[in-house]
């Protein structure tokens, strides 16, 4: 797992400008936080996007990374919350409990 970023979507003149995601050949689907950040699943799709000359100027750095602990997630902002926490404290979004589950 990787995160890809990219120039942070910004409002220049009423108009949105920058990334606000890809779509891969194979219909897989990343969307970019408004930070500029993609989580990308496989690194093939990094590959292809490098590839892209749509696409890799607007690469900014990529790095890996240790997938978070079991735990909850904000849906919003991605925020790695303990098992406890059912409201995420940056925006205030009910958690969801992580894919894996919890440990607990």
């Amino acid at each position: 797992m990787a995160k890809v970023y990219t120039k942070p979507l910004r409002e220049s003149f009423g108009e949105l400008r920058g990334i606000t995601g890809a779509t891969m050949e194979d219909g897989t689907v990343y969307k970019a936080r408004r930070g500029g950040v993609m989580t990308v699943e496989n690194v093939e799709h990094i590959a292809a996007m490098k590839r892209d000359p749509r696409v890799m100027d607007n690469i900014a750095v990529e790095t890996f990374h240790v997938p978070p602990a079991p735990g909850r997630h904000c849906p919003t902002c991605q925020f790695s919350a303990w098992d406890w926490q059912m409201i995420c404290p940056k925006d205030g979004t009910p958690t969801e409990e992580d894919e894996h589950g919890s440990e607990n």
